[in-house]
């Protein structure tokens, strides 16, 4: 009998290890012991870091938590999550930060306005942008008609993204957002397009430099596309193929290789020179 619970054990641990360990929760739900709690803020786009870091290490949890922007800072310094992948900058003297990539802004507006006529492609000039603007701040006479547009952004409103795509769609002006909240909020009757010159949102992982360690370099080594073999990598926690000895596993690109099954056979790629590949 204590074989046979061994060997149900030894099973239950080999699937454990064979699914991911790539889990998403909600606000509210108490941090997990291991591994690392990475949040995100509406419109960041954390799955193909996360795909990669259980790639490298499936036995390590990677938690993914959609977090509000103005809660990170907090949730990091009450040790709620990790991590976060947020808008930039922040304070270097208390955190580590690393630029993932710019969240383009564009200008979002109804499919009736004139600006729809563009092509999908086709931006917008900022120094257009800017003359409606200007425009708009001009006194006119009293018995002609308003018919010119506001354009604002969220934070001269004091309003979130998702209510200033409302607005638009209710006419009360043309808002300039980031392009990944456009497309988070989508509606049926807005449409935007590119604003060309404009500044973008930098967008980062964020930690805090006191609670820095082995599991957060390895995943800041993740996200800027190390390998495992890389000399800059802290070597704390390595790779389980790299342990294992699997074969399967390209120590190159630090993925597994495919494999092509053919009559019921799998066969690794291997690669021989071209003089053993003559010898019979």
């Amino acid at each position: 009998m204590s074989e046979i619970l061994a060997e149900i054990g030894q099973s239950v641990e080999e699937r454990s290890v064979s699914k991911p360990r790539t889990t998403i929760m909600l606000n509210g739900i108490k941090k997990p012991r291991d591994g690392i709690t990475l949040a995100f803020i509406p419109g960041a786009t954390p799955g193909k870091w996360a795909r990669r870091w259980f790639d490298r290490f499936p036995r390590s949890p990677l938690t993914l938590i959609p977090i509000d922007p103005q809660q990170v800072n907090a949730a990091l310094e009450s040790d709620q999550i990790d991590a976060a992948i947020t808008t930039l900058p922040v304070d270097k003297n208390v955190y580590h930060a690393l630029k993932l990539y710019t969240d383009n802004a564009v200008l979002v507006f109804p499919k009736t306005h004139i600006f729809a006529a563009l092509d999908a492609e086709e931006a917008i000039p900022i120094q257009e942008i800017e003359a409606i603007k200007a425009a708009a701040e001009q006194d006119i006479p009293e018995d002609e008609n308003d018919d010119r547009d506001e354009i604002f952004t969220p934070a001269e409103k004091g309003i979130d993204p998702k209510t200033a795509i409302e607005w638009v769609a209710a006419g009360m002006g043309l808002a300039i957002i980031p392009m990944s909240l456009a497309r988070l909020h989508k509606r049926k009757d807005l449409t935007f397009r590119l604003i060309d010159g404009a500044e973008g949102t930098d967008m980062g992982l964020i930690w805090l430099k006191s609670k820095d360690g082995p599991l957060l370099q390895e995943l800041a080594g993740v996200v800027r596309g190390r390998t495992p073999t890389s000399t800059r990598g802290v070597g704390q926690l390595e790779p389980l193929e790299m342990r294992s000895g699997d074969n399967n596993f390209n120590r190159k690109s630090g993925t597994r290789n495919k494999t092509v099954k053919k009559s019921g056979i799998s066969r690794n790629p291997v690669i021989t020179s071209s003089k053993k590949s003559r010898r019979r």
